[in-house]
């Protein structure tokens, strides 16, 4: 994923070594729609960071982390997702420890919120650090989530943030917190 795992110089074939002469790596920038869920919402290296919502809640519901080695893939986020009642929105990422990939994490949400959210590239945790790479977002395509005063509604929304849209961008173990 970054320049520091690409370290494949070549090798040695009984007399010859053979050489790497040139590289290129690529992100893919869009997954598959998980059933229910908008297309997903390239972030980069970065995980939303969300306020709380208009009527003061906080919109974070848990974290679930996928370490089996399993591919990366939204629908295990999904699910997670929709087995909470409240859960309308998820981030996925591949979460890193001092550059070294733990698993794919879902972060989940009540509120859908947009890319603007998307400023938390990290933290350190004793001397851990840790980052974020590969980040989407999705939101419920029935009920994004959207907060009113008062209730929540996935129409005309009234609070100071839009929902995620849609755009075009550039079996497992798993570990849940609830925040």
């Amino acid at each position: 994923m970054s320049a520091s795992n690409a370290n494949n110089i070549g090798q040695w074939r009984n007399q010859f070594q053979v050489v790497i002469a040139g590289s290129n790596g690529y992100v893919n920038q869009s997954l598959d729609t998980s059933s229910g869920y908008s297309q997903g919402i390239y972030l980069k290296d970065a995980s939303i960071k969300a306020p709380v919502d208009c009527n003061g809640n906080n919109t974070a519901l848990q974290q679930t982390i996928f370490s089996s080695g399993t591919p990366f893939d939204p629908k295990l986020c999904a699910a997670a997702c929709s087995s909470l009642e409240l859960c309308q929105f998820f981030n996925t990422y591949i979460l890193y420890k001092n550059g070294t990939a733990l698993g794919q994490n879902c972060a989940l949400y009540s509120e859908s919120w947009n890319s603007t959210y998307s400023d938390s590239t990290g933290y350190w945790n004793g001397g851990y650090h840790y980052t974020v790479g590969a980040s989407y977002a999705f939101s419920n395509a029935t009920n994004p989530g959207i907060c009113k005063k008062g209730t929540m509604s996935s129409s005309s929304p009234t609070s100071s943030h839009a929902p995620v849209t849609s755009s075009t961008a550039s079996g497992s173990k798993a570990t849940t917190s609830t925040r």
